[in-house]
């Protein structure tokens, strides 16, 4: 079934394999009353062009139908010719419109497509008071677009792999050439080839697959949402990883240091950028030192608490009947339990549980 010139028996082994009330089959007659079909997915095309760019130069062509008048008079810049069937159901579920004319061996294929898409608005996760506003979205060739706006240079270089059996996400591995580590990407491509997932559908799958030690419980691969981020991470020679459906991209190789930078610390001074870094790093040895710290002192070195403020911790504590460690893994549960709540519940309700939540512990804070 690859190569055959009947109409009727392409156009059947493509119906037994996408059998579906989206799939629309539309019948032509051209000049001498030669047979045609339209083929396009309804939600992801956009029927005025394809009236416009197919449909109406084909029914107002006068001459013989050959491969050369269908390619002459088809106005789509992105057209394809194609003679496996395989490739061309390909085509359709990624929302080209494909033309099957009786006689022609050749099958063509028009990307003219019409996909729903969110504005390009600033990342809820990375909001700056200095910098672009800009922030990736869910469409893969929107995100290059905001990176090739930004390093303008032949050798940026994409380069995209398909992955899913059922998904066929679409993946681009973005770098520089001759800044980037050498032979980074073809491990990373080659990781990637390692699996055979049914379906790909956020960039988190693909760092899954590409993590080197599984176990572990630090982060191995960077994540953004702010293009101008990634380009400067791309700029130092890492590669970033853009997958179909996500707004988040991923960069390799991945330091630690970088979770203690934001994406307004390149955009002001050395000395205030380094200020926010440190009190960053500082700010995360206090929040895991200092729980210990305080268990291990309550526990076995009494010594090392002033004398006045254990009396304090003493008699707020005399009336629980729990122990020290016990106590302050129940306090950091029910923090981790604010947290999921304020993010999980509408948005509304979640501003009244985390300001009632930042009452009630501000004022077990100022009584303790």
């Amino acid at each position: 079934m690859q190569n055959t010139n009947s109409l009727l028996k392409r156009l059947n082994y493509i119906k037994s394999i996408v059998n579906s009330n989206d799939v629309i089959f539309e019948n032509l007659t051209l000049f001498k009353n030669k047979k045609a079909v339209l083929i396009y997915l309804d939600a992801l095309s956009n029927k005025t062009s394809i009236g416009e760019l197919i449909i109406k130069p084909l029914l107002k062509l006068n001459e013989p139908i050959t491969l050369k008048s269908v390619r002459k008079n088809i106005y789509s810049p992105a057209l394809k010719e194609m003679t496996n069937l395989l490739e061309v159901i390909d085509d359709l579920m990624n929302g080209n419109t494909i033309l099957i004319i009786d006689g022609i061996t050749k099958i063509f294929s028009a990307e003219i497509k019409s996909i729903e898409k969110r504005s390009i608005q600033e990342p809820p996760t990375a909001t700056v008071l200095k910098g672009p506003r800009e922030g990736f979205v869910e469409n893969l060739q929107t995100n290059i677009c905001l990176i090739r706006r930004r390093i303008k240079t032949p050798n940026l270089k994409c380069e995209y792999l398909t992955k899913g059996k059922f998904s066929n996400t679409q993946i681009s591995l973005v770098f520089i050439e001759g800044i980037v580590q050498e032979g980074l990407k073809e491990k990373i491509i080659e990781k990637l080839n390692m699996y055979d997932l049914d379906a790909i559908i956020d960039s988190s799958y693909v760092a899954k697959l590409i993590t080197e030690n599984k176990g572990s419980l630090f982060k191995q691969i960077g994540t953004t949402e702010k293009p101008d981020v990634l380009c400067a991470k791309i700029l130092e020679g890492r590669i970033g990883i853009l997958v179909d459906g996500s707004p988040l991209a991923l960069t390799l190789p991945y330091l630690l240091i970088e979770d203690f930078q934001g994406a307004q610390d390149y955009y002001t001074s050395v000395y205030h950028a380094n200020t926010s870094r440190f009190l960053r790093a500082t700010a995360i040895f206090m929040g895991v030192m200092l729980p210990a710290f305080y268990v291990a002192a309550q526990i076995f070195h009494l010594q090392l608490i002033p004398l006045s403020f254990l009396l304090t911790i003493v008699n707020s504590i005399k009336g629980i009947p729990l122990s020290p460690s016990l106590e302050m893994f129940v306090t950091l549960i029910i923090f981790e339990i604010l947290n999921q709540a304020s993010v999980r519940m509408p948005r509304y309700v979640g501003m009244v549980v985390s300001i009632v939540g930042g009452l009630v512990l501000g004022e077990t804070a100022v009584n303790a």
